[in-house]
């Protein structure tokens, strides 16, 4: 997304949202661009999985591993 400060067709500095710089340009003009933001939009809430291990897991296997039976079936 892009953010885009122009001057529209009354002389005001106005602030708009563009999906791309083409869109911006062709609705407002090169000539009327101040200044233009580039941004990724909002923050989505959702957990995304990167199939990657933890933290927690990447330090047990890196100290030898969670014995998380204690010893219980070792001799299997």
């Amino acid at each position: 997304m892009i953010q885009v400060n122009y001057i529209d067709n009354t002389g005001e500095s106005c602030w708009a949202e563009f999906s791309s710089s083409q869109a911006a340009i062709e609705y407002c003009g090169i000539e009327n661009i101040i200044s233009w933001e580039h941004y990724w939009g909002p923050l989505s809430d959702e957990f995304e999985d990167d199939f990657q291990p933890d933290e927690y897991t990447e330090w047990q296997d890196y100290y030898g591993g969670d014995d998380w039976d204690h010893g219980q079936y070792d001799e299997y």
